[in-house]
């Protein structure tokens, strides 16, 4: 066809050859470049040909939830770590950090249970477990002081499974060697609790919970066959009632919640986890899953909520009542998420590396002491200052802690959606990000002898540099001010002050830590990032534009913001615009003016066309009514072979010949497009794979190589400059042809 075309036709169209009216002198052709089929347009610019201004993609909002893979305007994002998102809607924070141990239990000990008991006198009753008969109870009051009740090792007790209060006592569940399974503490002494009917012969007492004066106890009857049976008592443990004395071979209660005065408690069977009510003495089963393990149960306004794996990946459930339903289900990777204790602080719902508003779930608290996990287990303090209590094994010691609202992690971050401008078929170059944020701010700590206040100047030891003290956090630490030039700290105790704000004396400038805000970039899904810039305190700025670097193109983005500070503050970040200008592939439309004449003379000046100008004409008719696609070689047309078998890689292409190709330009291999730079006599180099839509592939060794477009004809019209009579038919047929 290359040959055929190029010596005796123009161009051709779905094989078939045409000559331009009025040529040789003035040849009928016209191409421009088209809008794109199979994109969206958008109200803005309905055929993406408006260059004239970038187009915005905000989020100014990051208050509806987590797991949203793509971006849309709906406050989501798709993950993040370190970062408070709901404490004041519309301003992102990093987390509080936990303060330092409270209590080092020492090694081999595992969390048991812990319960709030007659908080001004003896604080937080915990029980933690050691195999063979070492288990331990303690006591932690609201200064963080703690205090072994058991005196060391507790006799017998194998593993403390629960606890609750009721009418002054701790009642404590066990795993005994010998003895009762049910123990009091009363603030000043552990006594037993003897057990009768169902349970006279256990050593095991999972589940213990108060509903307002009657208590509930399940455990292990003893025997294989009956499993675990569930009693009460309406007088303190004196005597008791049995509502199931056998739940069957392998089947566990193992954690109950009160909601609303009601028992609600689950039963474990293996890896399956049923949820239970109890309505005074009748139990009723609400739902069973067949594949939930490690199962947590808890309360909040007024609902039930059980969270579990299943097939490793965290659930959570809620029952209000009357319906179950699935408020959370990992559903990215990536995420650090587990089943603990669910605790409500600041009204909202906390579990390990995870907090729920009611409404939507959010990233909360990941601590670890390296690999290993530090739980929320119950939220203790004065009464006015209450927050969440945390355990977690350093090494092989059992760690107790809490949070630290004077503290705060020094570096958390936030990952939008895959962001796509709803039009996923469409490149966008990437301008530039403007980051709204509370002024950032400048951390001084010093060291030796210093006597600075706020309001103070101090003098550091480079040539020149101050800083205005500002925020005092401690004796030795203050946020600083209008600062200028370079502080730079060392160890020659030269920092002096103005004694402005009524310090006085020298120091030596431990650290100088600024807040900062990077923003990043990721065109591949988070498989690489890249940095745009980082925001440093600068003139009490709040707003800053930063530009991508120059020629940043891609179909789709993902910003990643990450917030520093020195530990003892945080930035604040509001919003963020990216402004961006959406790019067409390169598609084109032409208007042709063909010459469909009978005895038509072709451009070697001797081959007459053998069609007669009806059947030129109604070829381009049929095509046209049909709507189908059909190849068209346009007046610069070539086509040659591969001469080798080409990978889906390779950016040099080996053919029989570049002869008839320009030295830069667009090939078309199979449905692969191709750009190239340069070209030797039997290869084209410097070649952009995949290019205007199409993908990367590989092709064998002799597939056809050429520059034809697919193309669809848009409208035809026809013109006949001849005499009603003559005998022969002159037609000038306008054609309008679109690539696809």
């Amino acid at each position: 066809m290359a040959d055929y075309k190029r010596n005796l036709y123009n161009c051709a169209i779905d094989g078939q050859g045409y000559l331009l009216f009025g040529i040789p002198n003035t040849p009928a052709r016209v191409m421009r470049e088209s809008s794109v089929f199979g994109t969206f347009p958008t109200q803005v610019d309905l055929e993406y040909k408006d260059s004239s201004q970038f187009l915005p993609w905000a989020q100014t909002d990051f208050s509806g939830g987590f797991q949203f893979e793509k971006w849309s305007d709906n406050a989501g994002f798709k993950k993040g770590t370190g970062l408070d998102y709901i404490t004041k809607y519309g301003e992102l924070t990093l987390l509080n950090n936990k303060s330092a141990t409270i209590k080092d239990f020492g090694a081999g000990f595992t969390f048991g249970a812990a319960v709030e008991y007659d908080r001004d006198t003896v604080g937080l009753v915990i029980g933690i477990t050691k195999a063979s008969g070492a288990s331990e109870l303690w006591k932690i009051s609201t200064a963080d002081s703690p205090t072994a009740i058991t005196g060391g090792t507790w006799a017998n007790v194998d593993a403390v499974h629960d606890m609750d209060e009721l009418q002054g006592l701790v009642y404590i569940g066990l795993t005994v060697s010998a003895g009762n399974p049910l123990k009091t503490y009363s603030g000043s002494a552990v006594a037993d609790i003897t057990l009768t009917g169902a349970l006279s012969s256990s050593k095991i007492i999972r589940m213990v919970k108060r509903i307002e004066t009657r208590l509930y106890v399940g455990g292990y009857t003893g025997t294989a066959a009956s499993g675990d049976a569930l009693m009460y008592s309406d007088d303190e443990g004196s005597t008791w009632t049995a509502i199931v004395t056998k739940l069957g071979k392998n089947r566990e209660i193992t954690h109950g919640v009160d909601n609303l005065g009601t028992l609600y408690f689950l039963i474990e069977d293996g890896s399956r986890t049923e949820l239970w009510w109890c309505n005074d003495t009748i139990i009723t089963q609400i739902y069973r899953w067949e594949n939930l393990t490690t199962p947590r149960i808890s309360a909040w306004l007024g609902k039930v909520y059980v969270e579990g794996k299943q097939d490793g990946k965290l659930m959570r459930f809620e029952w209000n009542g009357a319906t179950l339903r699935t408020v959370f289900e990992e559903k990215i990777s990536g995420l650090d998420l587990d089943t603990s204790p669910m605790v409500v602080y600041k009204n909202n719902l906390h579990s390990y590396g995870l907090v729920y508003d009611g409404l939507f779930h959010f990233p909360s608290w990941i601590f670890k002491y390296t690999a290993n996990k530090i739980y929320p287990f119950t939220v203790f303090g004065s009464s006015t200052t209450q927050v969440p209590y945390f355990y977690g094994l350093s090494g092989t010691n059992l760690i107790v802690t809490k949070l630290d609202t004077s503290a705060y992690l020094t570096t958390g971050n936030v990952i939008t959606g895959i962001f796509n401008g709803g039009k996923s078929a469409v490149d966008k170059l990437w301008n530039s990000i403007t980051i709204s944020f509370k002024a950032l701010t400048t951390t001084l700590v010093f060291s030796g002898a210093t006597s600075f206040a706020e309001g103070d100047t101090i003098t550091g030891d480079s040539s020149g540099a101050t800083a205005l003290l500002g925020t005092k956090i401690s004796t030795t630490v203050f946020i600083a001010t209008a600062i200028t030039g370079t502080l730079d700290p060392d160890n020659d105790n030269a920092c002096t002050t103005d004694e402005a704000g009524g310090g006085s004396g020298t120091g030596n400038l431990a650290s100088v830590t600024s807040q900062t805000i990077k923003a990043e970039y990721s065109t591949d899904d988070e498989g690489s990032w890249n940095e745009i810039d980082t925001i440093s305190p600068t003139n009490d700025e709040t707003e800053k534009t930063i530009s991508f670097a120059n020629n940043i193109t891609s179909k789709r983005i993902q910003i990643r913001l990450t917030l520093t500070g020195a530990g003892y503050d945080t930035p604040t970040l509001y919003d963020f615009i990216v402004r961006f200008l959406s790019l067409t592939d390169n598609r084109f439309e032409w208007v042709l003016r063909l010459n469909c004449s009978d005895n038509l003379m072709l451009l070697d000046g001797k081959t007459v066309e053998q069609k007669r100008a009806s059947e030129l004409r109604n070829l381009l008719m049929t095509a046209r009514f049909d709507n189908q696609i059909v190849a068209f070689q346009d007046v610069d047309f070539a086509e040659v072979l591969l001469n080798e078998t080409l990978t889906a890689i390779d950016t040099t292409i080996t053919v029989d010949s570049t002869g008839d190709f320009p030295e830069q330009g667009r090939i078309k291999i199979e449905l692969e497009e191709i750009l190239y730079t340069g070209k030797t006599a039997t290869a084209f180099t410097g070649c952009t794979r995949g290019v205007r839509g199409t993908k990367k592939a590989a092709h064998a060794d002799d597939t056809v190589v050429n520059n034809a477009y697919n193309v669809v004809i848009t409208n035809i019209s026809e013109e006949n400059p001849v005499a009603p009579k003559a005998k022969t038919l002159e037609s000038s047929i306008s054609v309008a042809l679109k690539e696809v």
